[in-house]
């Protein structure tokens, strides 16, 4: 943010997401989330003429990479979930539809004022849904709940790190995610795609 002041720029965007630590009274441990809104609070007052504040969901396409069905000790492919699968609390997007918002926010500056937060959701869904959504396209999924050490990884990656992504996941659960989005929708000149749309 000082380099961004000191080269002149008169608008910026930062992408945050929320301070799961201050929101939740310490219960969560979410340094992927809290470290993105401390750094945030600085951008205040730095002297940048506009700024505005993305904010990005879980992406469509995390289904088919890390986050996709994989195959558990009882020998199921499911899809695996360190949460309640009745829970909504999944803020979803097309990570192709971020730039939508980022590029609306520049063009559209005088419209949307200054430290305005811009989330991109294009649907709010419960692991169920999401797995009843694909199944009606013909696939032929499932969703357990599983413990943290089973958390939705399809690649290996150590403790620590699936440790808090399924925090990240509890903390989802307790106090959702993201923003009114309805001023994000508009500088986007669309409406983003819905999860039965975007995943046919």
């Amino acid at each position: 943010m000082r380099a961004a002041k000191e080269a002149g720029v008169k608008h910026f965007i930062w992408s945050t997401l929320p301070n799961a630590e201050a929101i939740s009274g310490g219960k969560f441990h979410v340094p992927h989330f809290t470290g993105k809104a401390r750094i945030e609070v600085n951008r205040q007052g730095r002297g940048i003429c506009v700024s505005h504040v993305v904010i990005a969901p879980f992406y469509y396409q995390n289904l088919v990479g890390a986050f996709g069905p994989q195959k558990l000790p009882d020998g199921l492919v499911r899809l695996a979930v360190p949460l309640n699968p009745d829970v909504r609390c999944i803020h979803m997007g097309d990570v192709s539809e971020l730039g939508n918002i980022v590029s609306g926010a520049f063009l559209h500056a005088d419209k949307v004022g200054n430290g305005e937060y811009l989330p991109l959701v294009g649907d709010f869904l419960s692991f169920n849904e999401i797995v009843e959504t694909l199944n009606q396209q013909g696939h032929k999924l499932s969703v357990k709940q599983v413990p943290t050490e089973l958390s939705p990884l399809s690649f290996p990656a150590p403790p620590r790190l699936r440790r808090c992504l399924a925090t990240s996941s509890s903390y989802l659960s307790r106090f959702g995610f993201l923003r009114p989005i309805a001023l994000a929708n508009r500088i986007a000149s669309r409406q983003p795609t819905k999860f039965r749309l975007g995943s046919t």
